[in-house]
């Protein structure tokens, strides 16, 4: 293993920091003091860190690190070679607070960065979504954007807190609350992203379902053809989302059904099942699968096609009661050399979604893929009923050093016909934690997945 110049941690501490989620538990803001920075520099020197935002009670806690803490912006000062800011004490209710708060205090704090930051240094940010009285606002999503005009964002990891116990026996750990840690580092050239106002709906009515906001879910083991899909989620999750938003007898559609996960939750939980699958090969595991279901609710019908040809079949419901789906992570898939791949490669497992051009697992501009699939989701919004809730399950896309922040463009791009009602976020702690970036550079495991919930609202 090559020579860790990144931090000073021993490679079991080290690699379990690369999860891109942690329990409150298991992580402070310490921590990331202690795994972006070495004790001392090439030269020997104690390390300068930049800390804005914390009480005294928690300086001392960073001091303790044995780095030289700075917490004012001073002109005269040295080099840092990392930079935490802590915004979890502010509450940003909208875009207007968010924005005066950037301009007064987070915008002359980057600026001082942007001359006083090593090169190759971090930034990271801590700050929560607002959720109060019924309202949600991703006021994080909003810094994070805000933010990247001055730094390239390399990753977000979640630190989950609020700890809760409950009776349900296929949740592990879960809470109520979520801070974000948005980390960015200085580089030579300028940030590729330029700033765009985000345009978030705000809920009045902030939709609550029978999950926490964050879990970790432990799934019965899957059949082996249902493993053979590269973007699977667990009929657990479905039905408990579908028991949330929906009545028995209702109609459930997905757009993108792979292996029929949607459609078998549907079908047990006594609901109507409809959906699309372009893919021949995981359309016909589906249809084994539905045909062997042992349940009264019998009406469902799956069709190998693109759902952008929605309108030619007459046998569709009219009207759709929710629709819960998961799109494909872009091209990730066909990344040659790509560890994910690797790995299903090995297995025997299929490598990609399927091999036709229409697939929107095949295209290979971002902007591209982003507007088919939103044409995709606005096009079927049409078919959900007034006041009908809409789910979809993603995560934010890592490419070639590029963060893709998929879950927050879906959000910015939907809400022009939907409400942004929930965001939740199901944590996987299964999966091998793979030492990608070692001793160099933070590229996490990305371990989590937004569950993000709109509502029609009136008659859009």
């Amino acid at each position: 293993m090559k020579v860790n110049r990144l931090n000073d941690l021993d490679p079991k501490t080290y690699i379990k920091f690369l999860k891109s989620w942690a329990s409150e538990k298991e992580i402070t803001a310490r921590d990331f003091i202690l795994f972006f920075t070495k004790e001392k520099d090439e030269q020997g020197n104690i390390n300068n860190v930049f800390a804005w935002g914390f009480p005294d009670s928690e300086l001392q806690k960073l001091r303790s690190t044995r780095r030289n803490i700075f917490t004012a912006l001073d002109k005269n000062a040295h080099d840092y070679s990392y930079a935490l800011i802590n915004l979890q004490n502010f509450e940003f209710k909208n875009a207007e607070s968010v924005t005066t708060f950037f301009n007064e205090k987070l915008e002359p704090i980057l600026l001082f960065l942007q001359n006083h930051l090593c090169l190759k240094a971090y930034v990271t940010i801590l700050v929560r979504n607002y959720s109060k009285e019924s309202l949600y606002f991703p006021c994080s999503w909003m810094i994070g954007e805000l933010v990247r005009t001055y730094f390239h964002m390399k990753d977000e990891k979640l630190v989950c807190q609020d700890l809760i116990n409950d009776e349900k026996n296929f949740l592990g750990l879960k809470g109520k609350e979520v801070v974000y840690a948005l980390n960015f580092r200085k580089e030579e050239n300028s940030p590729i992203k330029t700033f765009e106002k985000p345009d978030f709906s705000i809920s009045a009515e902030y939709a609550q379902n029978q999950l926490p906001q964050w879990f970790v879910l432990k799934p019965p083991p899957r059949k082996e053809k249902v493993k053979l899909h590269p973007g699977k989620y667990p009929e657990i999750l479905v039905a408990d989302l579908i028991k949330s938003y929906t009545q028995r007898g209702d109609i459930i559609f997905d757009p993108m059904s792979g292996t029929g996960s949607t459609q078998v939750a549907a079908l047990e939980c006594g609901r109507k099942a409809y959906g699309f699958e372009i893919a021949r090969h995981f359309f016909d595991i589906a249809t084994e699968r539905l045909a062997n279901i042992p349940t009264d609710q019998t009406e469902y019908q799956l069709i190998n096609n693109d759902v952008r040809k929605i309108e030619k079949y007459k046998t569709l419901p009219g009207t759709f009661d929710y629709i819960i789906t998961s799109p494909p992570y872009w091209d990730m898939l066909n990344m040659k050399g790509a560890d994910t791949q690797k790995r299903r490669k090995q297995k025997g497992l299929h490598i990609n979604y399927s091999d036709l051009k229409k697939d929107l697992g095949n295209y290979e501009n971002y902007e591209d893929f982003l507007d088919q699939l939103v044409e995709i989701y606005e096009r079927i919004v049409l078919r959900l009923k007034a006041n009908g809730y809409f789910t979809i399950i993603v995560k934010n896309i890592k490419k070639k050093g590029i963060i893709y922040t998929f879950a927050w463009d879906l959000v910015q791009r939907l809400s022009k016909q939907m409400e942004l009602t929930n965001v939740q976020f199901w944590l996987q702690d299964d999966i091998k934690i793979a030492p990608y970036g070692w001793g160099s550079a933070w590229v996490s495991n990305t371990f989590h997945q937004y569950i993000l919930t709109f509502k029609k609202t009136g008659l859009s």
